[in-house]
């Protein structure tokens, strides 16, 4: 063999040898990548299995048009807040319009457990309820939900939403509103029931009738409060089931309010006295009664009338200042125990005399039926002008003009329902009328059940 060709077999050794070097070489860094693709995998599937976390709570501020949720990092590594993703009813928020907040931040770019993530994103959403997933980096998903208007205190497990509506008669001011309610897992609906309004203020309320079965509380009369201008509607919330609510006594419901007090300070369950602009309403002489002195007539109403918890058809208008709903027998010695034991309604209850000047007139409009004592009291012959006026509702208005002076000293006004609910006004010389706003004159309608998101 030539020295030529023992080069030649040497050359080719070398390169075959550098070759397979090389092979070997880049198979083992392969091999190496590999296993790190693998590490990591198996780190990101180890990370999935323990990156938990929850939303604590979402709610909607309807003013600002704003959703804030709280969503907790219960895992056992750091996430990153840039890296979390939000859908709201299926739409997905891009990362970048969201603004992002930890409590308690140790780094502001991190997240790390047991701290809570601060997500807020601003849209205006419907009245209702609406759905939220958060997930993050590993995919990692928590779901809740909020409602429009916020839920006030999760604390209660449901809600009524009433839609209350002023009839076209008059604003009012903490008139008292009535409405049946049918309940589910409420065990006490004297304790358990709260009146909301859609910014979370609490609203006086109490509790009317209850009924239960078995354990539970399944329906309840509730009479709350409510601030209407005429012709308006105003969302109030009903919450209930709260086994744990403690009782809640609001001193402005009463049995009874005297002179002086009114919608202010003092409310029975149906009527609160709502002190308004003085003035008489429409009325002329077209329509006398023909009462003469301690008289009664009986007048057939044009539509039911309700009174407190009762509804009549007629009533006896008497020439002695007042209406009595049961009773002809005339009474022309006012007292306030007469006045609690009678079903009265009293604009100026004295000793008057219409046989001698004037009458009692009546004007009927669609409406309302207005009743004026245009007449002057007996022996001492002191003019007086004042009204009494039913509207359909079931509110009452006591109206005052002239007020000359009085024969009885203990003269008084106001309405009665004989069982010791009663309202007193006053009733001198053009006195404020006075606005007996009824519980159940407002039109109400009760939405679905909602529950809370938790």
């Amino acid at each position: 063999m030539g020295l030529a060709t023992v080069m030649a077999y040497t050359a080719l050794f070398v390169v075959s040898f550098s070759l397979f070097t090389i092979a070997v070489i880049n198979h083992a860094e392969r091999m190496e990548k590999v296993s790190d693709v693998l590490e990591k995998a198996a780190e990101i599937k180890i990370r999935e299995k323990h990156s938990k976390i929850s939303i604590q709570d979402a709610k909607y501020n309807r003013t600002s048009n704003k959703v804030v949720i709280y969503v907790k990092n219960d895992g056992m590594y750091v996430l990153h807040p840039n890296l979390t993703d939000v859908v709201v009813d299926n739409i997905r928020f891009l990362r970048y319009n969201l603004l992002y907040k930890v409590y308690d931040i140790k780094n502001p770019e991190i997240w790390d457990p047991e701290e809570i993530l601060n997500i807020n994103l601003t849209k205006n959403y419907s009245e209702g309820k609406h759905t939220v997933t958060v997930s993050n980096e590993y995919g990692v998903t928590t779901k809740s939900c909020f409602w429009n208007p916020m839920w006030c205190n999760e604390s209660w497990k449901y809600r009524i939403p009433v839609d209350v509506r002023e009839p076209s008669v008059n604003s009012r001011y903490n008139a008292p509103v009535m409405i049946n309610l049918t309940l589910n897992e409420t065990y006490n609906c004297s304790t358990e029931i709260r009146v909301r309004d859609e910014n979370c203020t609490e609203i006086p309320a109490k509790i009317i009738m209850e009924k239960y079965a078995g354990s539970y509380c399944k329906s309840a009369n509730i009479s709350f409060l409510s601030n209407l201008s005429k012709d308006s509607i105003f969302v109030y919330y009903v919450y209930f089931s709260n086994p744990d609510a403690k009782p809640v006594n609001y001193a402005i419901f009463n049995y009874s309010c005297d002179i002086h007090s009114n919608s202010s300070n003092c409310s029975t369950y149906y009527y609160a006295r709502y002190d308004i602009a003085q003035g008489l309403d429409i009325w002329n002489t077209n329509y006398p009664l023909s009462l003469t002195d301690d008289s009664s007539v009986l007048f057939n109403l044009p539509w039911p009338f309700p009174f407190f918890n009762r509804s009549y058809t007629s009533i006896y208008v008497h020439s002695n200042g007042y209406i009595d709903f049961t009773n002809a027998t005339a009474d022309a010695v006012p007292s306030k125990a007469k006045f609690v034991s009678k079903t009265m309604v009293a604009p100026l209850w004295d000793d008057l005399d219409p046989g001698t000047y004037g009458d009692v007139y009546n004007n009927t409009y669609s409406d309302r039926v207005v009743f004026t004592w245009n007449t002057t009291t007996k022996f001492s012959n002191n003019n007086i002008t004042v009204q009494a006026v039913l509207y359909k509702t079931g509110d009452i208005m006591l109206r005052y003009s002239n007020v000359d002076g009085y024969n009885q000293s203990t003269h008084l006004a106001g309405v009665s329902n004989g069982t010791g609910y009663y309202l007193e006004n006053p009733d001198t010389a053009y006195s404020k009328t006075a606005f007996y706003q009824y519980a159940m004159a407002c039109n109400m309608s009760k939405k679905p059940i909602e529950k809370v998101c938790r």
